[in-house]
């Protein structure tokens, strides 16, 4: 069995002052972010996880926070990134085009 818990990060203020294009982090124009935490059976905290987020589906965005990494998260790209993607494509093919850097949900150059 597993337990559960929505971890609410508030937005807002000095964090929404800085355009959405100025840095990497695109996430300035809401007013929170949500982490899905579950903890036991993997197959059960990913039942949990995957059952809030259908839950929660009308009243969110569908955007994600690129450091609370989820496998299973579809069009993750979008997600972490939004309008910041093509960019920071960019700079990854500049910086790292052997893709050095990298991990399951990295950008790729």
């Amino acid at each position: 069995m597993a337990s559960g818990a929505l971890l609410i990060d508030s937005y807002g203020g000095a964090l929404n002052r800085v355009a959405p294009a100025a840095t990497a982090f695109v996430h300035r124009n809401v007013l929170s972010s949500i982490q899905y935490f579950a903890a036991g059976d993997p197959t059960s905290a990913r039942a949990w996880v995957n059952s809030s987020r259908a839950s929660l589906k009308p009243a969110v965005t569908g955007a994600a926070y690129v450091n609370y990494i989820d496998p299973a998260l579809a069009n993750w790209q979008q997600a972490y990134y939004g309008s910041n993607l093509a960019r920071l494509r960019t700079v990854k093919h500049k910086y790292d085009p052997h893709n050095l850097f990298h991990f399951a949900q990295s950008i790729r150059p």
